[in-house]
């Protein structure tokens, strides 16, 4: 077993769960969905003639299958690996795993390979949908293997991105977020750079040439492109002369470049996974231990201090023996001392030194030198200083869980690190658009849409992936069922929750609603349309947190929940861009359009209404899962024609009955696992 007995597990138990079966199912048919889609847009918009025309469709298919399945697959790859460790991490497994006999290697090769094998049995399902492309002409078998190897590639890349982000960081949401923002950042890189933004020529080299060297999607794009559109034959794969001056063709120089990448990845977590994930406990033991041999141990945090003589012998004799710290170290109050013998405390600070020591005498504590000085040093450090105060404690909210949320360093302290990755995102685009403004060019609508929508792409997943493992963080400490059976009310918790999701997150809500003002403001955008960007942006965070908060309660594996939840906002972004990419392509009517289209929406809210209402259905879920998909088409098709007012309405109505459906029966289900209602009493 050279990737271990993780990998090994994983392999022997994948045949017997019936859902790996129901998941390359549903995938081959949402590959021959869009196909069939694809096929009836030709033929209700375009005469078919010769076959040529059969040869663009094929062509045109396979591009948007190729492309469509990279991304897919580079996201979830990314999701998957870091959610698999995080949940290790999380339930305390990881620590069982170091202390087995497996190497490094094993450990981390075989956790890596494990969590992307259902992509892979995924990938073996599309091909055979990718070579029925050849029949209509325009693609060849090497340009399906080229695809494969490409999406294969990208894949292990982000998995091992996921993978060491998580067993770098210490929460699941660092590794997340970390692991969408490097994956955001290097794809929009690789786009920038085939535009051209950074140059013509890159040290002497096409651009173009550099994106498919660096880019997945860049290479994708690169391999599924005619052989005429190139320059004609496989020669046109070969032209990587111009990057190494071999004949070596980009996107093999890609695939290359991707395993040498994977394999330092990799092999920086082999080296640094047992200090990533031991060293921090040993500082967590040694502060404790510090703590611990305080003089003022039970005032430090809060402890119940000695209220006898009694006590305090027990004490000194436990610190004898080496497991506590011996009793002249420890700091006690007169009065505690003076209550031994129920005789009061006297104001005078001298005259509670003389009782402290009488009583002291008086039970034959202090008959012989030795054994008197840890408890007359003790005392006598009391007296001089007064009354012992204790050390002041911090005041708990009426919510304590929006105080835990929001005063305690609840998701890590390396949770800033992401605050900034994605300041500087951020301050990339705001570079941008200030840049063309300042030099008096008015923005275009291709302009902003280029800049915004990846920036509020990538905020809308932050907050859904920091509001899904709030709670998948707390079932897997096993803390959850402590909020649940303590007397705090269903809403206490629910919007404790949202309250610290919306407060960690600040920064990737807040700028994109600033920006939105500020074009607004600038003239750069009507004020009137910037208001509904404004407005129908800050549903969707809305949005985004209840359903995390939802599935996070639905699902019981975090790993499973987090795919779940991020993949529902996957699926209402992209899939439904797929489909206007589609419409664009394919001018014609748009009733001709949108018939095509519905089995595609259809198909769409059955999955959503799986993911979101199948462990707790509802009418409300049933009927937002079915309009969601088919109202976000329509508010993007009222987009290209410019009517905003109609993108408005739509998208606050349909989004915000969706965040209701979901926000009811999470109160409700709060109540059921609390006992304070039963099924048949709702």
């Amino acid at each position: 077993m050279i990737l271990g007995p993780v990998f090994h597990r994983e392999l022997r138990l994948m045949p017997r769960r019936p859902k790996i079966y129901v998941a390359r199912t549903a995938y081959g048919i949402a590959m021959l969905v869009i196909a069939c889609t694809v096929c009836l847009l030709l033929t209700g918009t375009q005469r078919v003639r010769d076959p040529g025309d059969f040869a663009r469709f094929g062509s045109t298919l396979f591009e948007l299958l190729a492309t469509l399945q990279l991304l897919i697959f580079v996201f979830f790859g990314g999701i998957l690996s870091a959610a698999a460790v995080a949940q290790e991490k999380d339930r305390h497994t990881l620590d069982l795993l170091l202390m087995t006999k497996m190497n490094n290697s094993e450990l981390v090769a075989g956790k890596l390979m494990s969590s992307l094998l259902g992509l892979f049995v995924l990938l073996l399902t599309a091909v055979p949908i990718l070579l029925f492309g050849t029949f209509f002409g325009g693609v060849s078998p090497q340009q399906v293997a080229w695809v494969t190897g490409i999406t294969i590639a990208g894949v292990l890349i982000s998995g091992s991105l996921g993978s060491t982000f998580a067993l770098w960081r210490e929460k699941a949401f660092q590794a997340l977020a970390m692991t969408m923002l490097v994956l955001v950042l290097w794809l929009g890189l690789g786009r920038l750079t085939a535009m051209g933004v950074f140059g013509s020529t890159l040290m002497g080299i096409p651009s173009e040439i550099v994106a498919v060297v660096v880019s997945p999607f860049e290479a994708v794009l690169f391999a599924s492109r005619p052989f005429a559109d190139l320059g004609g034959g496989m020669g046109a794969l070969s032209s990587g002369n111009a990057v190494t001056g071999l004949d070596i063709s980009p996107v093999a120089f890609f695939m290359g470049l991707s395993v040498v990448f994977c394999v330092v990845l990799n092999g920086v977590s082999m080296l640094r996974i047992r200090t990533w994930n031991t060293a921090h406990d040993a500082e967590r033991f040694r502060r404790e231990d510090e703590t611990w041999h305080r003089p003022s141990i039970w005032s430090a945090d809060n402890r119940e201090a000695p209220q006898t003589i009694a006590e305090l012998e027990a004490a000194q004799a436990i610190g004898a023996q080496g497991d506590i710290v011996a009793t002249s170290e420890v700091a006690v109050s007169a009065s505690a001392v003076n209550r031994a013998n129920s005789k009061p405390v006297s104001a005078n600070p001298d005259q509670r030194t003389d009782l402290s020591q009488q009583n002291l005498e008086g039970r034959g504590v202090m008959s012989s030198p030795l054994a008197v000085t840890p408890l007359a040093a003790a005392t006598a450090r009391v007296a001089d200083a007064g009354e012992q105060r204790f050390k002041p404690h911090r005041e708990v909210w009426d919510n304590p869980v929006l105080w835990r949320e929001i005063r305690t360093w609840a998701y890590g302290r390396k949770i800033l690190v992401v605050r900034l990755v994605f300041l500087l995102l951020f301050a990339a685009a705001a570079f941008y658009l200030g840049n063309q403004v300042l030099y008096g060019t008015r923005l275009t609508a291709e302009a902003m849409a280029m800049t915004l929508v990846p920036l509020f792409l990538i905020s809308i997943v932050l907050v859904n992936a920091q509001a899904v493992t709030s709670i998948t963080g707390e079932r897997d400490a096993k803390s959850l069922d402590l909020l649940l059976v303590s007397d705090l009310t269903p809403k206490e918790i629910l919007w404790g929750k949202l309250g610290g999701i919306f407060y960690n997150t600040k920064e990737m809500w807040g700028l994109p609603l600033i920006l939105c003002v500020v074009l607004g403001v600038t003239g750069q955008v009507a004020v009137e349309n910037a208001i509904y960007m404004a407005v129908d942006l800050a549903l969707l965070f809305f949005f985004v947190a209840v359903l995390g908060v939802h599935v996070g309660m639905t699902y019981e594996s975090s790993s499973v929940g987090t795919a779940t939840s991020l993949g529902t906002v996957f699926f209402l972004f992209l899939g439904i861009a797929t489909c206007m990419w589609m419409m664009i392509l394919f001018s014609g009517s748009f009733e001709t359009q949108l018939q095509s289209f519905l089995a595609f929406m259809i198909g769409g809210g059955l999955g959503l209404y799986v993911a979101l209402g199948a462990r707790n259905p509802s009418p409300a879920i049933g009927f937002a899962s079915f309009i969601a998909p088919l109202a976000t088409f329509y508010a993007i098709a009222s987009l290209l024609i410019g009517h905003t007012l109609s993108v408005f309405l739509v998208i606050a109505v349909t989004y915000g009955f969706a965040t209701a459906a979901m926000l009811i029966p999470a109160l409700y289900e709060f109540d059921v696992a609390t006992g304070r209602t039963t099924i048949s009493d709702q």
